[in-house]
């Protein structure tokens, strides 16, 4: 008589990050960014953000135990809701990376002096 394994289960804790969503001109702007450079690498090789879902991230919290998803996002909607607007431009781009080949491709953010 032979058992037969059965897959473990593992359940990873959400990765998550606070992030500002961005306008609709530089949604676009990023769209076409991107379909610039990702017209020089295979597609195989990078997988990029979905079109008009880029943003801008504020904070990266990592794993976050899933029972506390609920009240994070109840502080965030509170502090943002009474959060002033403001207004940036775009930057110059980079990249991150750990010793090695670039893991993410970002656009730098300014201060708007109303210019």
């Amino acid at each position: 008589m032979s058992a037969e394994k059965q897959p473990l289960s593992v359940v990873l804790p959400p990765r998550l990050f606070i992030a500002a969503g961005l306008p609709a001109s530089a949604q676009e702007f990023l769209d076409g960014t991107v379909q610039s450079v990702a017209a020089q690498w295979p597609a195989t090789a990078v997988r990029w953000t979905a079109s008009g879902h880029h943003h801008l991230t504020l904070r990266f919290l990592g794993d976050t135990e899933a029972a506390r998803v609920p009240a994070l996002t109840r502080l965030v909607d509170g502090i943002a809701t009474a959060a002033a607007p403001f207004q940036l431009k775009l930057g110059s781009p980079g990249v991150f990376h750990a010793n090695g080949p670039a893991k993410v491709l970002w656009m730098g953010l300014r201060p708007d002096a109303g210019e």
